[in-house]
């Protein structure tokens, strides 16, 4: 099947708002086999304009290490991906409040 031709963009932003408004499925015949399309996310990385990030070197029991690299891999992300996310989700939860212990005062003399 005969698909409408691509146009060409003078920027990003006209490229972003075409496919904002148009298929590619118009553009771009998935059946054909000379049309393979892959994609490498091996080197993707997520970019939060918002925040700094850090790197911080944690060390974890053999067997955590293991189940966070499990779990990584069936969500498809990298083991540290998966532990700044759980970090994140911990520190963003509501604390439950907690009464601060009173520590003992020393005897006088």
């Amino acid at each position: 099947m005969r698909k409408k031709p691509i146009p060409t963009f003078t920027s990003e932003e006209e490229e972003a708002e075409f496919w904002d408004t148009h298929s590619a499925v118009d553009y771009i015949d998935f059946d054909d086999e000379s049309t393979k399309v892959e994609f490498d996310f091996s080197q993707a990385r997520t970019v939060r304009l918002a925040e700094t990030q850090f790197s911080v070197s944690v060390t974890v029991p053999d067997v955590a290490l293991r189940a966070v690299q499990q779990r990584a891999r069936r969500l498809g992300m990298s083991a540290d991906e998966l532990m700044a996310h759980y970090i994140s989700d911990i520190i963003r939860r509501p604390r439950p409040y907690r009464r601060r212990r009173r520590r003992p005062q020393k005897a006088r003399a």
